[in-house]
């Protein structure tokens, strides 16, 4: 009987230890805003205006994976990997990934230290001030047509293709930004 009531203790702690462990992550360290349905069914129409099927998207800081998982229950046959640098997140992306058996692959990397050069689609939901240096990354590795969508920042030397108003019936409503790399 002891045993089982410290094995329950155990587990609690661990829950109350994980739950103070993600607080201090989304307060204190790295921006965690997950992307909303209304833009992951955005990013659905554009990938869908192109043959898609055993293409590729990559998600640069994709969290705790939430986006990627959607997005490969959408679309299936797309080759989906999201990369963060966060330890912790990309944990509990895998397990989610797991759980769900959606077949997303997730790698714990810089993403300026990943390579790009495979990717048919790109996806960002990061700070402003990283953009232009990202920008040079995609000028670097991406193939010619490489569709890159980037959520409420944009790329400062790179020609718009369309923006589209996120929530147009807010006044002040964010805006999805797709490029396509020449």
């Amino acid at each position: 009987m002891i045993a089982l009531y410290l094995l329950v203790l155990l587990v609690v702690v661990l829950i109350v230890l994980a739950y103070v462990i993600f607080i201090l992550d989304i307060f204190l360290w790295k921006h965690d805003i997950d992307t909303s349905d209304d833009v992951l069914k955005i990013v659905i129409s554009e990938i869908k205006e192109t043959d898609y099927k055993n293409r590729n998207f990559i998600d640069l800081g994709c969290s705790k994976g939430s986006f990627c998982l959607r997005l490969k229950k959408q679309l299936p046959d797309l080759n989906i990997v999201g990369v963060d640098d966060n330890r912790l997140r990309i944990l509990v992306a895998k397990l989610k990934n797991n759980f769900h058996k959606h077949k997303v692959t997730f790698v714990r990397k810089d993403i300026f230290n990943h390579d790009l050069r495979s990717a048919n689609y790109i996806y960002t939901y990061l700070w402003p001030t990283i953009l232009p240096w990202l920008e040079e990354k995609f000028n670097d590795e991406l193939e010619q047509n490489t569709k890159v969508m980037c959520n409420e920042t944009f790329l400062p030397n790179w020609e718009i293709k369309k923006q589209i108003k996120l929530f147009p019936k807010k006044k002040f409503s964010e805006y999805l930004f797709v490029y396509l790399k020449k």
